[in-house]
């Protein structure tokens, strides 16, 4: 039920309202634009975030250091990338994991990244997992790559950690023209440590609708095209399949 997790004052709150959130919650590098928040190249997000609208646009890259939950009313695109940050990077086992929930779209048109987990070692053989993806909202549209992390080896006959998995949660419309691919991959899971450790499972990609995002979809179908009309050229070039 995505709108118990809009925050009922963010229904009426002004445009500051969003960026005061969005630094609250770890966010740098951003700017208003008619609306939209932008988050630009060197931004970084973490924690649990509300916001109107997001888009990354093409060229920009932003970092994930640490779980990540972000709700949005509208729509959330993402031209460029939105790169999770390995373990390691962040002395964690485990990468961090990503859930994007919008009330009415998302347009992935970049790429978003899992981090990898953390490899084992003596202290800890068992190899860290990768970052797990979750996508939600009526309709999900991709034309770029949705890419669990990947998991992290065995220590000394550790087993190796599960690759993350890419969840997508609504009705998937993929975009098919001669500038684009798209792309769904569930993370690697990781090798199992000499001696005898086992390998670790991948991750699964799946994309499933549920009732209530079916109704929504439905019910606020002219919503939606108005989100979509705040990037007109986002409304060509699909392929519902």
């Amino acid at each position: 039920m995505i709108d118990a997790r809009v925050p009922g004052p963010l229904r009426t709150a002004p445009a500051f309202a969003a960026l005061a959130l969005l630094f609250a919650g770890g966010c740098v590098a951003t700017r208003l634009d008619a609306g939209i928040l932008v988050l630009e190249d060197g931004a970084e997000l973490s924690g649990s975030i509300a916001v109107e609208r997001m888009w990354i646009p093409a060229g920009a890259t932003v970092r994930v250091g640490s779980d990540l939950d972000l709700v949005a009313r509208g729509i959330v695109r993402i031209d460029g990338v939105l790169a999770v940050s390995d373990a390691e990077e962040i002395s964690l086992s485990d990468a961090p994991d990503v859930r994007i929930a919008s009330a009415l779209v998302i347009e992935i048109r970049g790429a978003i990244r899992g981090g990898r987990g953390r490899n084992g070692d003596l202290r800890a053989p068992r190899g860290g997992d990768g970052s797990t993806l979750d996508l939600e909202a009526p309709l999900v549209r991709i034309g770029g790559e949705l890419r669990g992390g990947g998991a992290g080896d065995g220590g000394p006959s550790g087993a190796g950690g599960t690759g993350g998995a890419v969840l997508v949660d609504g009705t998937l419309q993929r975009r098919f023209d001669a500038h684009s691919f798209w792309q769904i991959v569930g993370g690697r899971g990781g090798a199992g440590g000499s001696p005898g450790g086992d390998g670790g499972a991948s991750g699964a990609a799946l994309s499933t609708v549920s009732d209530d995002l079916r109704t929504r979809l439905r019910e606020h179908g002219a919503e939606i095209e108005a989100e979509l009309d705040a990037f007109p050229e986002a409304k060509s070039g699909h392929d519902s399949r």
